[in-house]
């Protein structure tokens, strides 16, 4: 999902389910997600920031995890 810096109140006409773009707006976001019944939608800034924040720690457990299969791989 990629963000712009500037302000836009239209959605593009040309804009392709595979974009992945978020629109930028004053109190909130308007957000593209490719798969949703509602493709366009806006989104708070603090719902976005949650949404990041359990994807990062959803990562991190998932990288603290290979990395104990690989130490384990290398004592072996």
């Amino acid at each position: 999902m990629r963000t712009t810096n500037s302000s836009v109140t239209e959605i593009p006409k040309n804009l392709t389910p595979s974009a992945g773009l978020v629109l930028e707006k004053s109190v909130g976001q308007m957000s593209y997600f490719e798969m949703d019944e509602v493709p366009v939608r806006e989104v708070s800034l603090i719902e976005q920031l949650d949404t990041n924040l359990s994807k990062l720690e959803n990562l991190q457990a998932k990288h603290q995890f290979m990395m104990r299969e690989i130490r384990y791989l290398m004592k072996v």
